[in-house]
C-alpha cells in the first residue's frame, strides 16, 4: 500500500485540493444520483468556461468514487449530507491526500505537459499520454473498486490523441470512469462527444464567485490580502481572478481595460504596449488570461447587441453577424498562436486590427 502523502501545501489553490464546492447544483445532483443508483457513467464530458469549477467537481466526483469502499468512510455519503450532494471526503484521509497529490493508484490524470525542449507548457495533449491512460484503464484497481481517468483539456487533444481516446471509450473496461474536461466544447471531436454524457457548466454569478474566494481564504489556500479588485467585471470566474492575482497581471489588465474604455477609437499605443508585455518570456499565464478575457468580452458584446435595447456606444452601427465573425476569427487566431508558437506580439496586434475592422463596419 502506498505511503500516506504529506499534508496540503499552505497556499495550494489547485482544484484537486478543494474541500468545498459552490454552484452547479444540477450537475452535482446528477453525479450523486448516479452513485446512489449504482449507474455511474463510463464516460463524462464537463464543458463550460474556464475557471468555474469543472476540474474541482471532477476531482470531487473521483474522490467519492475512489473512497466508496473505504471501510472507515461509512459508505458513499456522510450521514449529514443530502442525497443530491457528493460526499465530502475527509481532507485528512489517505484518499483525499492521495488524490490531491495526484498519487492515488486508481486515478490517472492527463493534462498538458511541459515540453523538455521549450520548457513551456505544450499547447496540445499528445497521443503517448492517452495511450498510457488506456493501459491504466485495463489494470485491476488497487485501493478501491474502480479506476478513474481525468482528461483535463479534452479540447487540447491533438487528432491522434483524440482517436486513441475514442478507441478506449469504444472498448471500456469494467468499473472504469473517464471524465473529460473542456472549455470549448466545439473543439472536442464529435465522435468523442457522442460517447460521453455531457454536463454543461454555466458561468457563476458575482455572489458565488465571492463565496469561492472567501472559501479559499478560510481554508488557508489563498493569500488573505487577496482582493477581487476592479477587473472582476471583465473576468468570468473565480479561477481567472486567482490566476490574475498569482501572475501579477493587474497592470496588463488595467492597460487592456483602458483600451476598451476608449472604443470605438482604438488607441494603438496601448495595444502595442500590451502586446509587448504579453510576448515576454514568463508571461504565458498572463497571455492565457488576457486572451480568455478578450474572447469573453467579444462574446458579451455580441450578447449585448442582440438583447440590450441600449447597448454600449461602441456597438452602435455594427451588426451581430460581425461580432460572431470576430469571435470565431479571434478564437482561431489565439489558438493558432499557441498551437504553432506564433509570435504573440503580432497576434495581439492582429486581433485588434480585426476588432477595428468591425468597429468601422468593415468586418
Amino acid at each position: 500500500m502506498p505511503e500516506e502523502t504529506s499534508s496540503e501545501p499552505q497556499l495550494s489553490i489547485e482544484p484537486q485540493w478543494s474541500r468545498a464546492f459552490i454552484g452547479h447544483a444540477d450537475v452535482e445532483a446528477a453525479l450523486a444520483k448516479s452513485i446512489t443508483k449504482g449507474r455511474v457513467p463510463q464516460a463524462l464530458l464537463f464543458a463550460g468556461p474556464p475557471g468555474i469549477g469543472k476540474a474541482t467537481l471532477a476531482y470531487r466526483f473521483a474522490r467519492a468514487l475512489l473512497n466508496g469502499s473505504d471501510s472507515s468512510s461509512g459508505g458513499v455519503f456522510d450521514n449529514d449530507v443530502p442525497a443530491d450532494k457528493l460526499r465530502l471526503v475527509d481532507p485528512q484521509s489517505n484518499c483525499f491526500r492521495l488524490v490531491a497529490n495526484k498519487a492515488h493508484p486508481d486515478l490517472f490524470i492527463v493534462e498538458r505537459e511541459v515540453s523538455s525542449t521549450t520548457k513551456r507548457l505544450r499547447p496540445e495533449i499528445l497521443v503517448e499520454q492517452i495511450r498510457k491512460a488506456g493501459s491504466f484503464l485495463h489494470l485491476t484497481p488497487s485501493l478501491s473498486e474502480r479506476r478513474v481517468v481525468i482528461v483535463d483539456g479534452a479540447d487540447r487533444l491533438n487528432r491522434n490523441a483524440a482517436n486513441a481516446l475514442l478507441k478506449s471509450l469504444e472498448e471500456p473496461s469494467a468499473n472504469t470512469t473517464v471524465i473529460l474536461i473542456a472549455s470549448v466544447l466545439g473543439r472536442v471531436l464529435q465522435t468523442l462527444r457522442s460517447r460521453c454524457i455531457i454536463k454543461t457548466f454555466k458561468s457563476l454569478g458575482a455572489i458565488e464567485t465571492s463565496q469561492i474566494i472567501s472559501g479559499l481564504k478560510d481554508e488557508g489556500r489563498l493569500d488573505l490580502n487577496f482582493e477581487i479588485g476592479e477587473h472582476s467585471s471583465l473576468l468570468s470566474s473565480a479561477g481567472q481572478l486567482v490566476r490574475l492575482h498569482e501572475s501579477n497581471s493587474s497592470a496588463t489588465f488595467a492597460l487592456w481595460q483602458k483600451t476598451l474604455a476608449a472604443l470605438p477609437r482604438v488607441t494603438w499605443p496601448e495595444v502595442h504596449a500590451t502586446a509587448s508585455d504579453v510576448a515576454k518570456l514568463g508571461r504565458e499565464q498572463t497571455w492565457s488570461l488576457l486572451t480568455e478575457a478578450h474572447l469573453d468580452w467579444i462574446g458579451q458584446s455580441a450578447k449585448s447587441l442582440a438583447a440590450d435595447p441600449s447597448p454600449p456606444h461602441y456597438l452602435l452601427g455594427t451588426e451581430l453577424d460581425q461580432w460572431l465573425w470576430l469571435w470565431e476569427k479571434t478564437r482561431n487566431l489565439f489558438n493558432d498562436a499557441e498551437r504553432l508558437n506564433i509570435d504573440k506580439n503580432q497576434t495581439w496586434v492582429t486581433a485588434w486590427f480585426q476588432l477595428e475592422s468591425v468597429l468601422n463596419n468593415q468586418g
